[in-house]
């Protein structure tokens, strides 16, 4: 084919979006959408030289170098906020998520981006949230009630002796929680974006259910995921696998997973870990305690420990060395979950997976008003 033939050949009509048009605190509505250029165009032609923008966008800032456009949807899949994502690696992430003035419930990203409470805690569509999360509470209450109702009389207190059981009562807690965001109305401000959520007091505003769910899961999910590990390397000694057992020791962990990665998208924050680690410390000491104690075990024939393994009378060394290793593996798995949070495609940590819905840095109070309205 000759140069006049591949003229002549009609070219193909593309979608472009001028994304550099769109100011970064701008919020998308059916009525808001200036500054979006939307087109059918031959791809070969050229544009005006000296297109003038609207007023309203110029003096926008040039978009972020490396960065990714994100578009959100309201219930109605109407645009609602276009937000450029800028890489960000792990040590730039760290940075933000340890230095003090970055408060223990900010819902501030490290590139300025904000987490939204809503479509993380209870997404839309809203009726299947609630549903899918009253199934999984379901199948935890039933569990929970299961394990303690199966205990012999006069030996049901004694279920909280174990770790295994302390990871079911805090995993038990976050469901029911969770749904609890998910079904109450909007009156209760359950779901409301703090409208400073960006700026001064990064938690100013947020709703107690939010707190409470966002640190039951942070607890929950790397218990669940140490429980799991320790019973089926260290206390599973090959007996038949029934279904309480497997729900114990690995259901509810799945779960989780499920929950706040599938239907949610919570994230995990490292200050976070502190919560984690004191759990650790405390039912170590719970078991010197129980060892040095006059407290019977109903379960086993000899008082010396709650497991086999954390036998601190007759076995100390024992005790101790799994002790060490039980402070060295808690980290680990809390800081495998963070990575996992945070991942995105290409090496990249800027938690492309989390609900963001605005700069911080650009923000005016009247879209801050419209934010807190939406």
């Amino acid at each position: 084919m000759n140069d006049a033939e591949k003229e002549s050949q009609p070219q193909p009509l593309s979608h472009t979006i001028d994304t550099e048009s769109i100011p970064t605190n701008s919020i998308l509505t059916p009525n808001n959408t200036q500054g979006i250029k939307l087109s059918l165009t031959n791809d070969d032609e050229e544009e005006s030289p000296n297109p003038s923008p609207p007023e309203n966008i110029a003096n926008a800032p040039k978009p972020i170098a490396k960065a990714t456009t994100e578009y959100h949807f309201d219930e109605n899949r109407n645009a609602t906020t276009p937000i450029r994502r800028k890489e960000i690696t792990v040590r730039e992430r760290l940075a933000h998520e340890t230095t003090t003035n970055n408060f223990f419930f900010s819902l501030v990203e490290p590139d300025g981006t904000v987490i939204s409470v809503e479509e993380t805690f209870a997404p839309y569509p809203r009726i299947w949230t609630s549903f899918a999360k009253a199934l999984i509470l379901g199948l935890t209450l039933e569990v929970f009630i299961y394990a303690i109702a199966s205990r012999k009389t006069g030996t049901k207190l004694f279920f909280f002796a174990y770790l295994t059981d302390w990871g079911l009562t805090v995993s038990t807690a976050y469901f029911v929680v969770s749904f609890l965001c998910a079904i109450l109305p909007d009156r209760y401000g359950v779901l409301v974006q703090p409208i400073d959520s960006g700026a001064g007091d990064a938690d100013a505003g947020l709703s107690l259910f939010v707190k409470i769910a966002w640190v039951l899961y942070n607890l929950a999910l790397p218990m669940e995921s140490l429980i799991t590990l320790l019973f089926w390397t260290l206390d599973y000694k090959g007996e038949m696998i029934t279904y309480y057992m497997f729900m114990k020791h690995g259901g509810i962990f799945m779960l989780l997973v499920m929950d706040g990665f599938s239907i949610s998208v919570i994230p995990i924050r490292i200050k976070h870990m502190s919560v984690f680690i004191s759990f650790a410390i405390a039912y170590v000491l719970w078991s010197v305690i129980f060892s040095w104690s006059n407290i019977e075990n109903p379960d086993r024939n000899d008082d010396d420990a709650i497991y086999d393994t954390l036998r601190w009378n007759k076995n100390p060394r024992g005790a101790i060395f799994l002790s060490s290793m039980t402070f060295i593996l808690a980290p680990g798995v809390f800081l495998f979950w963070w990575f996992v949070s945070i991942w995105s495609p290409f090496c990249n940590f800027i938690g492309l997976r989390r609900h963001v819905i605005k700069e911080t840095e650009m923000i005016s109070r009247e879209n801050r008003s419209l934010v807190q309205d939406k």
